[in-house]
């Protein structure tokens, strides 16, 4: 109310109820429920021009993208180059905790095992395609998939066993279970 005070002559006192319930179903429709969104929203409300409040879905239009600054999310062409880097050469153990989780949701959603030995341009068709799906996830609010940790390497000071060494344990091992 602060930010626009031209909501004043919009509405009677007996609406303000009415426009409030509204708002909040057309919060719901859009799925928009994480109140730091809306914040950023509003920052970016409040250094726009005029008096009057927005229309709610210029409202939502202003909260989609303030979930995109929320999360990070690079640009198509940031995350195609970022994806690119990740795979550089083969036999590599990959941290997928590393990329950007919208990123890593495109990368889940190519073949990347196909892509990869492709010409650059259709490398970049794949991932645009899927990367509209991956901001409309985002911005309807739809959870990412999110990557697992590499796998640890188990070291051991163990030096290797002989056949008759293993033998032996294993004997000891299914003599000890009862097998």
């Amino acid at each position: 109310m602060a930010i626009k005070p031209g909501w004043r002559a919009a509405f009677t006192p007996e609406e303000i109820g009415t426009a409030k319930a509204e708002w909040t179903r057309a919060f719901i429709q859009a799925g928009i429920e994480d109140w730091a969104v809306i914040e950023r929203a509003l920052d970016e409300l409040r250094l726009q021009p005029g008096p009057f409040l927005p229309s709610t879905g210029d409202f939502i239009a202003l909260c989609r993208r303030a979930q995109l600054t929320h999360w990070r999310v690079p640009t198509e062409a940031e995350g195609f180059s970022q994806l690119q880097k990740f795979f550089g050469p083969r036999g590599v153990k990959r941290d997928f905790t590393k990329l950007n989780p919208a990123v890593y949701a495109a990368y889940c959603r190519l073949d990347w095992g196909l892509l990869s030995g492709q010409p650059t341009p259709v490398q970049r068709k794949g991932f645009a395609e899927a990367w509209k799906v991956v901001l409309e996830d985002i911005q309807m609010g739809r959870p990412l998939p999110q990557p697992m940790p590499p796998e640890r390497q188990i070291e051991s000071d163990e030096r290797a066993l002989s056949k008759e060494e293993n033998a032996r344990k294993l004997a000891e091992l299914r003599a000890q279970h009862g097998l």
